[in-house]
């Protein structure tokens, strides 16, 4: 075999020598005969717009589970194609208020590829959908099929024109018919949480979460806490698979693995910090929209791929299944709240995320703000006798004068209100939840309070 290499050497190059010479596109590429050469690019679009359009997240809870309306609009500059302009798409999700660990892993696509599945929502109301779907595979050179097995991984296939995925600089953009949502890193929307997020070289002081997954864990960006507790940045655990693909180039791909597909990668354990969708069993404490919350496993935004998640280990929500339709409802007032969310859609500055004016009798936010004057109430003499409670609770007064309570659902629906003097007693409320109530005297709102029903 010495004698048969040393005769290779003396005249040619060897493609087993272990060095990368000669026309082999990869170390030792003796058997390649591809013709096809993989173009990648990883340069999102520059911004190209600014908002026209309220952008609406709004986050409460029903029973076990937590719930989201959401107008689908970006909080950021964006860009798009001509014939796809960014425009609101009203969704509701609902996933788990406490997730808990699966058995079973599910997947974001089909298992003939196609995609299926949202990985999740975003903070800003925008979803997360990494899986791309047509144009964007492998085609036979003969019969034109799609073959799925061969996807585009769009974040290496950023561009425009034919066979590239253009992708704006929040590496995002439309759907013909599912609105604006994420492919990979979101540059443009956590510069807007906190400047110099996406190139940060060491740990930032705050963790930043970024959003919810579908089944109801934290998604936090690049950095967070590892097994100890320490903070760090957290690195997938994929990589280029070796060798050359196994297809003939007219059916299937050919050539060494480059990256082009997703199917160019390969799960290693260990490799990285985190596991086949993304995620780590680590202990991470946040300040969310129901206040501190503790969860055992979290979901993290990489530089590198999957970028987000392509998969999930807890429990799907069918509320993020991809064909999932959007509220077929009118935004009348262009508030970002569609006439069920909304109690007044003809006044856009009412809403269930407006503020209240303490001043005035005026319901400014549907009964929805959880505001933070339950000291002033007190100083005025009004107090809840059991907070949290099951569903039976009383309003005390030390005046003797007539007023009235109020009790809204947190999407602003009255459930019951009252009118007296001294006690008034609320009873039977059946479903557990957060609530609000209002206290009126006299024409004037003088305060609200969350109420907690377990």
């Amino acid at each position: 075999m010495l004698q048969e290499e040393a005769q290779i050497i003396r005249n040619d190059w060897s493609c087993s020598d272990g060095i990368k010479n000669g026309n082999e596109a990869i170390i030792d590429d003796c058997n390649n005969n591809c013709n096809d050469v993989d173009v990648l690019s990883y340069a999102n679009s520059a911004c190209c717009e600014t908002a026209s359009h309220p952008s609406v997240y709004y986050e409460f809870v029903e029973g076990n589970e937590r719930v989201v309306y959401s107008n689908n609009y970006p909080n950021h500059n964006f860009c798009f194609v001509e014939d796809r302009t960014v425009e609101p798409y009203y969704k509701v999700y609902k996933f788990d208020l406490k997730p808990q660990l699966s058995e079973q892993t599910t997947s974001l696509t089909r298992t003939n590829g196609r995609p299926l599945n949202l990985f999740g929502i975003s903070l800003n109301g925008v979803y997360m959908m990494p899986a791309p779907a047509t144009p964007f595979i492998f085609e036979d050179k003969n019969t034109g099929e799609y073959n799925w097995d061969w996807v585009f991984e769009p974040t290496t296939n950023i561009g425009e024109g034919m066979g590239f995925v253009n992708l704006d600089c929040a590496s995002a953009h439309v759907n013909p018919n599912s609105g604006y949502h994420y492919h990979g890193n979101m540059f443009a929307y956590v510069e807007e949480l906190q400047s110099g997020i996406s190139t940060l070289n060491s740990p930032p002081t705050e963790i930043l979460q970024v959003g919810w997954a579908s089944d109801g864990f934290p998604i936090l960006y690049r950095f967070g806490p590892d097994k100890e507790g320490n903070i760090k940045e957290m690195f997938p655990s994929f990589q280029l698979k070796s060798g050359l693909r196994p297809g003939d180039g007219i059916s299937a791909p050919c050539g060494p693995y480059s990256g082009k597909y997703i199917a160019d990668f390969g799960y290693l354990a260990g490799k990285g910090d985190l596991d086949e969708c993304n995620g780590i069993e680590a202990s991470v404490t946040l300040n969310t929209a129901q206040g501190e919350e503790t969860f055992e496993y979290y979901y993290v935004v990489t530089q590198d791929f999957p970028q987000i998640s392509r998969c999930m280990k807890g429990t799907f929500n069918d509320s993020f299944i991809g064909s999932a339709q959007a509220l077929n409802e009118l935004d009348a007032d262009g508030d970002g709240f569609v006439s069920s969310y909304d109690c007044d859609d003809s006044n856009p500055n009412i809403n269930p995320l407006a503020t209240d004016n303490p001043l005035t009798s005026f319901d400014e936010s549907c009964g929805a703000t959880l505001s933070t004057q339950d000291l002033e109430l007190k100083d005025l003499g009004y107090y809840i006798n059991s907070n949290p409670n099951d569903g039976n609770f009383s309003v005390i007064s030390t005046s003797l004068e007539k007023y009235q309570v109020q009790l809204f659902s947190i999407i602003g629906q009255l459930v019951l209100e009252k009118t007296g003097t001294g006690v008034l007693e609320i009873n039977n409320i059946t479903d557990a939840g957060v609530y609000v109530l209002s206290i009126t005297r006299e024409g004037k709102l003088l305060g609200t309070i969350k109420i907690i029903v377990k």
